[in-house]
C-alpha cells in the first residue's frame, strides 16, 4: 500500500522532542531581544537561567556541565589572564576594594558563559532550527515593541522609568531605546545569517531591514556604528588570504591607539568644526581626554580594575561645549548656537572598553585584551570564508559598539557579547549544517 506521506515525509524520521536546554536556550534567545529594549539589565538572568539548565542536566545526566563543549584552551586562558591581572591590580589600586569585587564577579559572568557554551553545544540541528526562528521572532517583537510604544507614546517605558528612578523626570522618546537598539543589532547579525545558511532568504532580509530600521529609529550611534563594522568585516573576510588579518591589524590599531586620545581638540573646537557631532558624543570626548590624561600618569599598570569610577579629578566638573538654544527659556524662536554646560569629568566609566582597559589595567592589560581579540579571529579565520564572515561581523560589531558605549564590564553587556558570540558560532556551524539538510544521513 501506497503511503499517504510525500517522500521527503516517509524518508524523515519523526524529530524526537527537545530537552529541557535547548528549550531554555530557544526561550532566552527569543526573549533577550524584547527584555532589552524594556530593560537590558534583565539579560544577566536570562543567561543565569541556561547555566541553571545546563547544571541540572548535567546533574541529571551524572556528568559534568562542560561535557559537550568547553571554551578553547588558549581562549580560556587569554580571559584567565585578563581577569588574574585584575586581580593584582588590587595591589596598586587607587581605591581600595574595587579591583577584588570586580574581579570576581567577572569570575562568575565567565563561569556564567562558558555554561551558555555547553547549553549551545547540546544543540542538535534540529534544536538550532527552532533556536534560530525563534532568535528571528525575537527580533521581530522587539522591533513591534519599539514601534507600538512609539505610537502609543512610549507608556511602557514611561512606567519602568517611573519604577526605576521615582523622582527623577526624564524625556522618554524612541532614543530611550538606544542601549536595547545596540543589544538588537548584535543579536541581529548572527541570526540573519542562521537565516540566510538555512535558506529562509526573505526571512533574512526581513529581519536586517527591521534591525537596521530601529537602530536608525533609535539614534543608536552605538547601534550604527556596529552595523557598519559588521559590514565592513564580512566583506574583507571574503577577500583571500589577508582579509580576517586586515581585520586584526583594524582591532589592535584602535586598541594601541588609545592612548592618542590626549591630543583631542577641546570640545568648542569640535563642536564647530563638526556640528553635526551630538552633544553626547560630545561629553564624551571630553570624558576620553581626561581619561587620556590619567593613563599617561600611569601607563604601564593602570589605576586598578574599575578605578575609572574613582580616578582622581572624576567627580569634577569641566566645561563642555554643545549645540542648543541661546536665550531666556520662555522667549520664542531662540537661535540655535553653541552653550556651555559643567558636565562631570568621569560618570563611573569612559564609555569606551578599549580606553577602560587602558586606564585601569595599563598596557599590560591593553596587551592581554589584544591576545583574546587575535585568539578569537584566529578561531574565526580556521572555517571556510563563508562560515568565517558571519563570525567576524559579529566580533567587529561587538568591538565597534564598545568603543563609543557602556562600562567593559558592565554584565548585562558581558551577557549580550557571549550571547552573540556563541548564536554566530552555533548559527553557522557547518556540521550541524550538513545534518539539517533534508537529503542529510541518506
Amino acid at each position: 500500500m501506497t503511503s499517504p506521506l510525500p517522500p521527503s515525509r516517509r524518508d524523515t524520521p519523526p524529530q524526537p522532542r527537545p530537552g529541557f536546554v535547548p528549550m531554555t536556550v530557544a526561550w532566552v534567545v527569543g526573549v533577550a531581544p524584547v527584555l532589552s529594549l524594556v530593560s537590558n539589565r534583565g539579560l544577566v538572568p536570562l543567561v543565569v537561567l541556561v547555566a541553571v539548565a545546563v547544571v541540572a542536566a548535567a546533574i541529571r545526566d551524572r556528568r559534568r556541565p562542560w561535557h559537550d563543549g568547553t571554551l578553547p584552551p588558549v581562549l580560556a586562558a587569554g580571559l584567565g589572564a585578563l581577569i588574574l591581572w585584575g586581580f593584582a591590580s588590587a595591589a596598586w589600586e587607587h581605591t581600595e576594594g574595587l579591583a577584588v569585587r570586580k574581579a570576581l564577579a567577572l569570575s562568575a559572568w565567565m563561569a556564567c558563559g562558558s555554561l551558555l557554551l555547553a547549553g549551545f553545544a547540546r544543540l542538535t540541528a534540529a534544536d538550532l532550527v527552532r533556536v534560530t526562528r525563534a532568535a528571528a521572532w525575537g527580533i521581530g517583537g522587539a522591533v513591534a515593541l519599539a514601534v507600538a510604544e512609539g505610537w502609543m507614546g512610549m507608556p511602557l517605558t514611561i512606567l519602568m522609568n517611573e519604577w526605576r528612578n521615582p523622582d527623577v523626570s526624564v524625556a522618554v522618546n524612541a532614543t530611550r531605546f538606544k542601549a536595547g537598539a545596540t543589544v538588537v543589532v548584535l543579536l541581529g547579525i548572527p541570526t540573519v545569517a542562521g537565516l540566510a545558511f538555512r535558506g529562509r532568504r526573505l526571512a533574512a532580509g526581513v529581519t536586517l531591514v527591521a534591525v537596521i530600521a530601529l537602530a536608525v529609529v533609535s539614534s543608536s550611534l552605538s547601534a550604527m556604528l556596529g552595523l557598519g563594522a559588521a559590514v565592513a568585516a564580512a566583506a574583507l573576510c571574503l577577500v583571500p588570504r589577508i582579509g580576517t588579518w586586515a581585520v586584526a591589524a583594524a582591532l589592535v590599531a584602535v586598541l594601541a591607539g588609545v592612548p592618542l586620545l590626549r591630543q583631542l581638540p577641546p570640545t568648542e573646537q569640535l563642536a564647530v568644526s563638526l556640528p553635526y557631532l551630538p552633544n553626547s558624543t560630545l561629553h564624551r570626548t571630553m570624558i576620553w581626554k581626561f581619561a587620556a590624561d590619567r593613563i599617561a600618569e600611569r601607563p604601564l599598570l593602570g589605576w586598578g580594575l574599575e578605578g575609572s569610577r574613582a580616578l582622581p579629578g572624576g567627580d569634577d566638573d569641566a566645561l563642555v561645549h554643545m549645540h542648543g538654544y541661546i536665550g531666556p527659556a520662555d522667549q520664542p524662536n531662540r537661535p540655535l548656537g553653541l552653550i556651555v554646560q559643567r558636565m562631570q569629568q568621569m560618570p563611573l566609566h569612559p564609555h569606551n572598553a578599549p580606553l577602560q582597559i587602558w586606564v585601569e589595567l595599563g598596557a599590560i592589560g591593553a596587551l592581554l585584551a589584544a591576545a583574546v581579540l587575535l585568539t578569537l579571529l584566529r578561531l574565526a579565520n580556521a572555517a571556510a570564508p563563508a562560515v568565517r564572515a558571519p563570525r567576524v561581523a559579529t566580533l567587529a560589531a561587538g568591538f565597534a559598539m564598545s568603543t563609543v558605549s557602556f562600562g567593559a564590564w558592565q554584565s548585562w553587556w558581558l551577557m549580550a557579547v557571549w550571547l552573540a558570540a556563541l548564536m554566530a558560532v552555533a548559527f553557522t556551524d557547518p556540521v550541524r549544517l550538513a545534518t539539517d539538510r533534508p537529503d542529510a544521513g541518506r
